[in-house]
């Protein structure tokens, strides 16, 4: 993730089908996000409140302010 934060052009994550767990926070942290329109996005742990010190909730935080 640090990687991807640092690069010095941008980055777009090309989502098709589910993306769940680390696929999630490595969409998070590109720059630009394209998907299907039957694309299942999000985090299945949300809902336990589990993020697995994935820096999901820092992520997120950055996105939307």
């Amino acid at each position: 993730m640090k990687q991807l934060l640092t690069v010095p052009k941008p980055v777009v994550a090309a989502l098709n089908g589910r993306c769940h767990g680390a696929g999630f926070v490595i969409a998070l942290v590109c720059d630009f996000r394209v998907a299907r329109a039957d694309a299942l996005i999000g985090d299945i742990r949300a809902s336990k409140v589990l993020f697995a010190r994935q820096s999901v909730p820092l992520v997120l935080a950055r996105l939307i302010g």
